[in-house]
């Protein structure tokens, strides 16, 4: 008993140490966020929460969420999540900031392995555990992908082991449908890897055949705006970018558009009678010129 004890504390001050440590690391963050919006959690509980910027959250989840759950019907999406994910994971992908369309096929795949494997290693059992605990807080609280990322590497370790095991468990016969399989995932993956490089257009920059301010300005509307302001405006004129929310490749002080925060323009332009007030209330502020990108910013109004 006393060694029970002794471990069950040691791993008792090893939870609180390492919650120390997260809490520690996120608590600027949320610090920021009481404060400047009056909501810790910000963009979650936006609807719990009272907040000035709880509309901008609502527009933010709704227009970044690749699963939306029907509105009122919480039980019918959850129900349907489970044949949603089998027969369709890959609409699961998302942007080039996240897992996109590789990787979610493998884990949904191996993850019945890793529920078996965990009912013989305790280890594993804690794993899906908190990934299926994370996964019924994003769940529930706004569906977008990249707030799902971060279970990857436990639900890939809790993955990896059930595959293992199955391969030890098998015969012959098993481990060569299971390499088939693997080979079959490998491939499929590889062939789509290949697909989003054509699609992106990003070979003809790696070999040589197009060059960087080329690709940048056929496939964003905003580079050549952003070029544009940073050859041609002075080195401390200030921008004001109106439906953007990237600043990069603008060397000058400049603010963005923001769609999880209001916006500034959109604000003092009704705030104004006319155009000339508006004109002279940016100037006051400092703003010298204004960035206009006409269809993001059509997008992040409309989102």
């Amino acid at each position: 008993w006393s060694q029970g004890g002794s471990y069950v504390a040691d791993r008792f001050k090893d939870f609180c140490a390492l919650t120390l440590a997260a809490a520690c690391a996120g608590a600027p963050w949320l610090i920021r966020n009481a404060w400047a919006i009056g909501n810790p959690v910000y963009p979650f509980l936006h609807g719990k929460i009272s907040g000035s910027t709880a509309q901008d959250a609502s527009r933010y989840f709704n227009m970044l969420s690749e699963y939306r759950q029907y509105e009122g019907g919480f039980l019918r999406s959850l129900i349907e999540f489970p044949y949603l994910a089998a027969v369709g994971s890959m609409r699961f992908g998302g942007g080039a900031d996240i897992l996109g369309d590789l990787g979610w096929g493998p884990l949904f795949v191996l993850l019945p392995a890793a529920v078996w494997a965990a009912w013989r290693m305790r280890y594993a059992r804690w794993l899906l555990a908190y990934a299926a605990a994370h996964w019924a807080l994003w769940f529930a609280t706004g569906t977008v992908l990249r707030f799902l990322v971060v279970i990857v590497p436990i639900a890939a370790l809790a993955c990896a082991y059930g595959g293992m095991k199955a391969w030890e468990r098998s015969g012959s016969v098993a481990r060569i449908v299971l390499g088939l399989a693997a080979g079959a995932l490998l491939w499929t993956n590889m062939a789509l890897f290949l697909v989003v490089q054509e699609i992106t257009g990003v070979l003809p920059v790696l070999t040589g055949l197009s060059t960087r301010r080329q690709y940048l300005s056929e496939r964003f509307d905003y580079f050549p705006c952003a070029a544009f302001a940073r050859d041609n405006a002075g080195p401390n004129d200030r921008i004001l970018v109106v439906g953007e929310q990237r600043g990069y490749f603008v060397d000058q002080p400049h603010t963005t558009t923001s769609p999880t925060a209001p916006n500034r323009f959109v604000r003092q332009a009704n705030e104004a009678r006319d155009a000339s007030e508006l004109s002279a209330r940016l100037k006051q502020e400092g703003y010298r010129y204004m960035l206009f990108v006409p269809r993001e910013s059509k997008r992040l109004g409309e989102g």
